[in-house]
């Protein structure tokens, strides 16, 4: 919580949750963030209830990518680490916010990799990116915590997970239900998706989808691109 706390704390981005303050009980147990109340609710259940047109869906996703682009463009940069359509609120002003920064950890610009190296997965396994799997040399003692290493370049993957989702309402490997198939899927390294088979609104989303998804994390965009 603490953690969560000083990266939200900083924040100040008309695309990012604005956080009011916080309470602590008497017993310094348990903290309550206080946060503006959207009724609007996530991005993608506030386009099924209004039956939002296309040109909302596309407003609404340039809005979290500048949301996205100024937690990268920080210093140092803020990895979201938990990028998907529930954590994409949408205003009164109907602007879309990126909120929830329990995973958010800042970047280590030298090395790429975030504050937080942990051997347990953390965030939604269906928006996550293959090299965000535990791994092992093949030294590695049993008793070795594997890695799980957040970068920007995975909030990018899942950026492009949140746009699949969005424009066409289908899920991130649609046809696999729960997480345990979703893990192989991504140890096998195949996409969330096929760009190219997609009902999109332009060949650019289409390129835009293929480049997200790069298996190289080095290959895929900015989010300032």
């Amino acid at each position: 919580l603490a953690r969560e706390l000083r990266i939200w704390a900083r924040l100040q981005h008309p695309n990012i949750l604005r956080l009011e303050g916080y309470h602590l009980d008497p017993n310094m147990t348990t903290a309550w963030f206080i946060s503006p109340f959207l009724d609007h609710g996530n991005i993608k259940n506030y386009l099924a209830e209004v039956e939002g047109t296309t040109q909302l869906a596309l407003k609404l996703i340039t809005d979290s990518t500048k949301g996205l682009e100024y937690l990268h463009s920080l210093e140092p940069p803020v990895c979201h680490a938990d990028i998907k359509p529930e954590n994409i609120l949408v205003t009164h002003q109907v602007t879309a916010v990126l909120a929830d920064f329990g995973l958010a950890h800042l970047v280590d610009q030298h090395s790429g990799l975030t504050s937080n190296t942990t051997g347990k997965i953390r965030g939604t396994i269906r928006y996550m990116s293959p090299e965000l799997f535990p791994f092992r040399d093949e030294g590695a003692k049993d008793d070795e915590p594997e890695e799980v290493i957040h970068t920007l370049s995975s909030d990018i993957w899942a950026f492009g997970c949140v746009v699949l989702e969005v424009l066409t309402g289908r899920i991130p490997y649609p046809r696999l239900r729960g997480d345990p198939g979703v893990l192989q899927a991504l140890t096998q390294r195949r996409l969330p998706a096929d760009p190219e088979s997609l009902d999109l609104p332009g060949d650019y989303v289409v390129t835009l989808l293929k480049r997200c998804w790069e298996l190289d994390p080095a290959s895929r965009p900015s989010a300032s691109e």
